[in-house]
Parts: structure tokens; C-alpha cells; sequence
């Protein structure tokens, strides 16, 4: 379901709700949607969650995450509350050399999506804190949001999980 357009400095975006309810945006100048049309939130909980995160939650307490773009920041989002759930240690860094902008993140309804509306205010601080500084969310999350390119990055050595969506 299309649900309206939106013009991002030089970029066009279109809004989507995906099969399972969770939006997800499209790219007009690539033609690609940032998450499976199907079902953006079951994509990131399939792949990113129950087939990377998980497992290695099982073995460590403490993991360092690498995403190859922070996008719409739903896998960040839902990192950040599957942390808080098992109680682990994550520290997330993302690489996103053209962000969205901060009025097309606030349409996003990744909150709601995880039965987490209370959250909304939390999944937006992901798109307005700062830049190529880490920043502490809570005792459980720490990001780190470099704006640079995958080929420009400066990568920590110790990664554990690389989420390349």
C-alpha cells in the first residue's frame, strides 16, 4: 500500500506499509525498497535478529555490531529492544553516507510495528543524536553512526556480527 511521497534533498523516497503492517521506503532514484515489501519488520527479525544476533547472544553477553547502513534504522530499533529483552551489552556501529531525514524517520511505524508505541521517541533519538560520535542509549545499547561510505569507513577490529541489509 502506497502511502505518499516524499523529496529528500535530492532524493526521492516513497513511504510503503509492507505485508506484515511496518513500512518501509523506496528509493525512486535506484528503484529498491530499503526492506522486503512483505514484511519489513519480519525480514529484520528473520534475518537480522533470529539468524545473526541471536546465536551470539547465546555464547556472549557483550557484542559488537557493524551495520552496512542505517537506513530507515530498523534493525538498529530492533536491536536495541531485543538488547534490553536478553539483556545484553551491544555496541552498534553504522555506516550511512546519505541519512534520511529526520521528518520522513518520524512517519516511520517501527514502534507501533513492535507493539512498542511507548518507544516512538526512542526509535527517533536513533536519527537525531549525533554523528561520528559513540552515543550511550541506555546500560544496554551504544551507537555509533558514522557518516561515511563502507570504502571511506575507519572499521573497529573487534566485530562480532556485520549486518550488510
Amino acid at each position: 500500500m502506497k502511502l505518499l511521497l516524499f523529496f529528500s534533498s535530492m532524493k526521492q523516497h516513497e513511504l510503503i506499509q509492507s505485508g506484515d503492517g511496518s513500512h518501509t521506503l523506496r528509493s525512486a532514484q535506484y528503484d529498491v525498497t530499503y526492506h522486503s515489501i512483505h514484511g519489513a519488520a519480519q525480514e529484520t527479525e528473520h534475518v537480522f535478529i533470529n539468524a545473526g544476533l541471536l546465536p551470539l547472544a547465546l555464547k556472549s553477553k557483550q557484542l559488537n555490531i557493524l551495520e552496512v547502513g542505517l537506513g530507515t534504522g530498523l534493525n538498529a530499533f530492533a536491536t536495541l529492544l531485543k538488547a534490553e529483552q536478553l539483556n545484553l551489552k551491544i555496541n552498534y556501529t553504522t555506516l550511512e553516507p546519505f541519512p534520511i531525514d529526520h521528518s520522513l524517520a518520524e512517519q516511520l511505524n517501527y514502534a507501533s510495528a513492535y507493539d512498542q508505541p511507548n518507544r516512538q521517541l526512542d526509535f527517533l533519538n536513533l536519527h537525531q543524536i549525533d554523528w561520528n560520535t559513540p552515543i550511550k542509549i541506555n546500560e544496554h545499547f551504544t551507537i555509533h553512526k558514522l557518516k561515511t561510505t563502507l570504502q571511506a569507513a575507519k572499521l573497529p577490529s573487534d566485530i562480532d556480527l556485520i549486518y550488510f541489509d
